[in-house]
């Protein structure tokens, strides 16, 4: 379910913060989507953990009227007890947030309709999305 953020000022500094905690190894992409479908890479986490520590994305006048899509993949190829997946996948946690808005920092979960496993389970993606606005 696509979220909400208020950027308020167009002046205004908005950064992004994502926590990822899992076993397995991650990697996370913010994505700003414009009117019309273009997109933009706007932030990337390390390899491994998958978290980003409060990047700038971007000045309110460049974001508001789009949405952010936060993309976390989680490979958890390197656990060898592959019976260990389904249960892994149930203790992943993720939290996003932005700050620098109107609403000041705001901190978001995902729902389990944004979490998406593999078939056979080793992958798992996470897509949240935010609509940014005035």
């Amino acid at each position: 379910m696509r979220k909400s953020y208020k950027i308020g000022r167009n002046e205004n500094q908005i950064s992004v913060n994502v926590i990822i905690g899992t076993k397995g190894i991650a990697q996370t992409k913010v994505f700003q989507f414009l009117p019309g479908g273009q997109y933009k890479l706007l932030a990337v986490s390390n390899a491994q953990s998958g978290n980003i520590d409060n990047a700038f994305i971007g000045n309110g006048s460049d974001l508001i009227g789009s949405y952010l899509k936060i993309r976390t993949i989680i490979d958890l190829g390197s656990i060898a007890d592959v019976t260990q997946w389904p249960q892994l996948s149930d203790c992943v946690s993720a939290k996003f947030g932005l700050s620098g808005g109107f609403l000041g920092n705001q901190s978001y979960s995902f729902d389990e309709d944004d979490k998406t496993d593999s078939s056979s389970g080793q992958v798992i993606i996470i897509d949240m999305e935010v609509n940014l606005t005035k």
